[in-house]
């Protein structure tokens, strides 16, 4: 239980129930009134409420009439381009949450995704089924958006989750914008009004094994732990799951194989859930403590968020905030997604990170890095990626047949059960040996002569 939440009493309770309490609160100002049938005007009703602390509903539902009408927006727009650009030019952007904008479905925003949230937090939401297709009249107002909001100095977040392009950093002037997928993110209004997280510190590391050139070493990473709908849904549950097996394992003892048993995992995770969620991270952080050690924490692509740092023109902002939260989570490695065969650029990046908590980079993109950079940081290239049609024991046999001397990790897509991994764990070759991504960078570090402890420095 949330430290915070223990003499909390939790009461159970109806949308109309709900909404009077939030009256008698002084929580709700008004109503913000659409049309079911005029799905593209659902955004654009949204962020009016969050201007005027109102609720965006549907005329037809009888509820609460006598709350004044601030805004009426039945009729008043024929398309998501217009609705947009109506508050556009209204000059609604000057008064909104300047470092968030929410992009979300019409669809997501009718079911309450991220609607909690806007309102609480002032944000503007929008969204334009062709806001990444360049050249088109949504693109264009989406641009206009982010470079209003995304000033110099200053990172924007977009929340919700675009189909089309998912690094919408890609669809921007600026190519800076970090994605922050939680379309399916719930009650964010909630945990993000739980004590914050300041710093988290992670289990001590395994033994750090000596670097052999006859042996093949394999960290083991999860997936998408950037995506924070994720980490309230899917993960969770495997991470119990990785529980139990880790607790079976320990009762087994000596009579199992201990090269299966709960073999050390890398958990890629959000550090925005410092802001948004913090009690979410902080179940996770001491569920890691209950598997000796054998679990760590990394962040996802590409650091503080998801975008190509490569072509990002604001690289010295999504550094420093790099940095900063990896400091505050005991993290000293990152996934580097990026645009591919953009070597040159994609090391000048990660030479950024020389002398600082960043120990490691973890990369699937291809060309890879080299082995060290900027001789203090050292790479590890996916040697493969586990999908959940893949069988443990071809895993098993791809790993086994990789070179002697071989560094690599396996990114494992989010939803592969554990069971499977140690059943691939089962399978593996007396010379392949499964470690840690913080022992594996820390094996390299002295295998290559490299200090392996960092100062924070900041870019300016």
């Amino acid at each position: 239980m949330e430290p915070s939440l223990k003499e909390v009493k939790f009461q159970e309770a109806e949308w109309p129930d709900l909404l009077e309490a939030a009256v008698t609160a002084g929580a709700v100002s008004g109503r913000v009134l659409v049309n079911s049938s005029e799905p593209w005007s659902f955004a654009s009703a949204v962020s009016l409420a969050a201007l005027h602390t109102a609720i965006p509903i549907d005329a037809g539902i009888s509820l609460k009439r006598s709350l004044p009408v601030l805004a009426d927006l039945r009729g008043r727009w024929a398309s998501q381009a217009e609705a947009t650009q109506a508050l556009v030019r209204e000059g609604v952007l000057k008064n909104v949450t300047m470092s968030r904008i929410v992009v979300q479905t019409p669809q997501l925003l009718a079911e309450g995704f991220l609607v909690d949230l806007a309102v609480k937090d002032k944000l503007f939401v929008m969204w334009l089924d062709d806001l990444c297709t360049n050249g088109t009249q949504g693109n264009l107002l989406f641009r206009q958006v982010t470079e209003f909001l995304s000033e110099a100095g200053r990172e924007l977040s977009i929340m919700g989750y675009f189909a089309g392009s998912e690094v919408v950093a890609d669809c921007t002037s600026s190519h800076s914008e970090i994605s922050l997928v939680s379309d399916f993110a719930p009650n964010l209004a909630f945990f993000s009004l739980l004590p914050p997280v300041v710093s988290l510190k992670q289990v001590p590391l395994l033994p750090v094994p000596k670097y052999d050139p006859s042996k093949i070493y394999v960290a083991l990473l999860s997936s998408d732990g950037d995506n924070m709908q994720l980490d309230y849904n899917s993960l969770r549950p495997r991470m119990e799951e990785r529980l139990a097996l880790c607790a079976r394992d320990r009762d087994l003892g000596s009579s199992a194989a201990p090269r299966a048993l709960c073999p050390p995992v890398g958990w890629t995770i959000s550090n925005r859930l410092m802001e948004f969620a913090p009690t979410v991270l902080r179940w996770f952080f001491a569920a890691a403590n209950r598997t000796r050690d054998a679990d760590s924490f990394l962040m996802g692509p590409s650091g503080y968020g998801f975008l190509h740092p490569s072509s990002n023109t604001k690289q010295a902002i999504l550094r420093n905030l790099t940095v900063e939260a990896a400091e505050k989570l005991d993290m000293c490695a990152y996934v580097h997604w990026d645009s591919y065969n953009q070597e040159p650029a994609m090391e000048r990046t990660v030479a950024a990170y020389a002398h600082t908590t960043i120990r490691a980079v973890f990369s699937p993109v291809q060309p890879a890095f080299p082995p060290v950079v900027a001789k203090d940081i050292v790479t590890f290239t996916e040697t493969k990626r586990w999908f959940t049609q893949d069988r443990p024991e071809d895993i098993a046999k791809h790993l086994n047949s990789l070179l002697p001397g071989s560094t690599v990790f396996l990114y494992k897509i989010h939803d592969v059960s554990f069971a499977d991994v140690e059943a691939m764990a089962a399978a593996l070759s007396s010379n392949v040996a499964m470690v840690g991504h913080r022992e594996l960078s820390a094996m390299m570090h002295e295998h290559y002569g490299l200090p392996n402890g960092a100062s924070l420095s900041i870019v300016v």
